[in-house]
């Protein structure tokens, strides 16, 4: 009876070693599991997409080509200077035995003293070179010629109704020699019977593209 008693305590006390060995391995396995699953992950980073081997700039401008376009460009630039252009005037030849008479607006085609440039031929072509702006698209297409300007020096010698007369040359070579001559300084008026008359010139502007 007593045998039977103590072989019932060891067999009870085995099967409870046994339950918490199984329990304290449990534990432990969730452990595992627990630490496992709030430990980061860490993953290699792709060096090979992420980063860039910097080049020094002198090394790239080394390798670069050299920009031949704006080379030969600048060549044909320099070896063809930009021309320009130049603007004189002619004295109208002297009319033998002129007829004084005067028109409706009060205008004479000739005056007995005629109207006259302070500082004579000379000072009207220096002014006209001066101030004459030669056309670009004249120069591009290398026009010259000639161009008639008529206007009317009035009692005041001023210059009014300036204008071109003739065939046109174009390239706003017309215009322009109208635009100097509207913008002379005063002139001498003409006179008739001694008295300060309207008189009506022509001055013929000669352009030239200088070599």
């Amino acid at each position: 009876m007593h045998y039977t008693k103590l072989k019932n305590k060891g067999f009870i006390g085995l099967c409870f070693a046994a339950t918490f060995f199984v329990a304290c391995n449990s534990n432990q396995s969730s452990d595992k599991i627990a630490d496992s699953a709030s430990t980061p992950s860490y993953t290699s980073p792709d060096t090979a997409a992420t980063q860039a081997i910097p080049v020094p700039a002198d090394t790239m401008a080394a390798v670069a080509p050299p920009d031949t376009t704006s080379s030969a460009a600048l060549k044909a630039t320099a070896a063809k200077p930009k021309r320009k252009g130049s603007a004189t005037s002619e004295k109208a030849p002297p009319v033998k035995n002129p007829k004084i008479t005067i028109d409706k607006t009060g205008i004479y085609a000739y005056s007995e003293v005629a109207p006259a440039y302070p500082g004579g031929q000379t000072a009207i072509n220096n002014y006209i070179n001066n101030h004459i702006e030669y056309p670009e698209a004249a120069l591009n297409d290398e026009k010259e010629g000639r161009v008639g300007i008529s206007f009317v020096i009035d009692e005041n010698g001023k210059v009014t109704d300036a204008h071109e007369i003739g065939k046109k040359l174009g390239q706003g070579l017309d215009e322009e020699a109208v635009r100097v001559v509207s913008s002379m300084p005063n002139w001498v008026p003409g006179t008739v019977k001694g008295k300060s008359v309207k008189t009506r010139i022509t001055l013929p502007i000669i352009f030239k593209i200088e070599e």
